[in-house]
């Protein structure tokens, strides 16, 4: 098959989102055919990341970007976006975003100009955006993010200004879906493969933000700016925590609201009437002291969890009787807050959230994926190597050099009842 027919296989699939058994009749190959074809283009495309994964350049001091301008020396715009995904039943809580669907959570870094220089997917739907970030920029291929210079002005003109270059992440996150019908549905593939899939869709992308002056797919965006709500702060005793975090257990308990990420949606209510009998005068309401309390107190749990059971654990402990995290050293301030700082629900909490808790076992850069793809073919050619060579020692042995004697069928001697018996018969006849 030729090499632009096999690269149009790729793009249709990606584009139109159809399975290997309609491409087939499209192009009148075997499903096989298709198949193999797809994943080739695929590798062969992530193996490009070098020449279409754009350096990240810093806003000069003399921009005159009316958007950019005022963040000197900022790389770009970051963001996560959440991508539907199929992924086994048993895995599905990990993966159940916030709004119920199951997706997997992609980190992506761009430049002003719009092109991708960062593309972390993989992680699971339910893991929280700090957690997300924090795996990028603490990996082993990690994002390196210089440090900004800072602001001299006032808050509201900076958040103005923030939300404005803030916006091109989100129009970038749009042309993705927009142009990939891949991304916008649910997948077919396992995880491993619908990471190299997002990527391979983030490559092409950039290549046509480089050449192509009109792109028709982005005129279709809107030029919106994201709203940002900014709820009500509230300071909580040590008496309403643990009130709080009794209630959530027996409403866990009695299961009436239980879910796969822990409660349903309408659980909030169910609790606030509980607290309102052993605090009635906390006049504590279910949105917002309730549900931000709780972020808050799941934020710190996942925070300890991954200290504890993560794949990075070592040096981590945890003491019962203080109820806090031991540690030989501490460097990064997220995790330095809970050495001398106890966390007393942390048992509780566990019974409720941690069953389905992200692993982040998935998460791949373009990187990781390449050296992926140069084991599987070391593997490869190693076992064909081996084949060759088991086949070659069969052919070096002769007839002469074999032992025939060693496997020709021994024949039983007869015994002397068997002689006597046979002598009978020949009398009879």
């Amino acid at each position: 098959m030729l090499v632009d027919e096999q690269v149009t296989i790729l793009l249709h699939i990606i584009s139109h989102h159809l399975k290997n058994r309609v491409i087939k009749h499209h192009f009148n190959k075997l499903r096989e055919t298709v198949s193999r074809s797809f994943h080739n283009v695929l590798n062969a495309v992530i193996l490009l990341q070098d020449v279409l994964f754009n350096k990240a350049e810093p806003i000069t001091t003399n921009s005159i970007d009316p958007r950019w301008k005022w963040f000197k020396n900022y790389l770009g715009a970051l963001d996560r976006t959440h991508i539907k995904i199929k992924v086994p039943t048993i895995d599905e809580p990990k993966y159940r975003a916030r709004k119920g669907d199951i997706e997997t959570n992609m980190l992506g870094v761009c430049t002003p100009n719009m092109h991708f220089v960062y593309v972390l997917p993989g992680w699971e739907g339910s893991v929280a955006n700090g957690q997300v970030l924090w795996d990028a920029i603490s990996r082993r291929h990690r994002l390196k993010v210089p440090h900004g210079f800072p602001q001299s002005t006032p808050e509201e003109f900076f958040n103005m200004k923030h939300a404005s270059a803030h916006n091109i992440i989100e129009r970038c996150f749009g042309l993705l879906k927009l142009r990939w019908g891949i991304l916008k549905n649910l997948s077919f593939y396992p995880v491993r493969v619908h990471n190299r899939i997002i990527i391979a869709c983030c490559l092409p992308h950039n290549f046509i933000q480089t050449y192509m002056n009109l792109d028709p797919i982005e005129a279709e965006l809107g030029e919106g700016l994201p709203s940002n709500v900014i709820g009500t702060k509230r300071k909580w005793v040590l008496e309403e925590d643990v009130m709080l975090v009794a209630c959530m257990v027996d409403l866990y308990n009695v299961g009436t609201y239980n879910a796969d990420t822990g409660f349903k949606a309408d659980y909030l209510n169910e609790l606030e009437k509980m607290l309102e009998k052993v605090l009635p005068h906390a006049m504590l309401k279910a949105k917002p002291n309730l549900e931000s309390r709780i972020r808050t107190l799941k934020r710190d749990l996942a925070i300890i969890y991954d200290m504890l059971s993560g794949k990075d654990n070592s040096g981590f402990g945890w003491d019962k009787h203080r109820q806090m995290v031991v540690a030989e050293y501490v460097s990064h301030k997220v995790v330095s807050q809970f050495r001398h700082h106890n966390f007393p629900y942390y048992d509780q909490l566990t019974s409720i959230y941690t069953k389905d808790q992200a692993t982040g076992k998935d998460p791949q850069t373009t990187v990781d994926i390449v050296e992926e793809i140069d084991a599987d073919d070391a593997t490869t050619a190693n076992n064909l190597e081996e084949g060759n060579n088991y086949r070659g020692c069969e052919d070096d042995v002769s007839l002469d050099e074999m032992d025939v004697s060693a496997i020709q069928p021994q024949l039983p001697k007869p015994s002397q009842d068997d002689s006597i018996s046979s002598k009978k018969k020949k009398k009879d006849f």
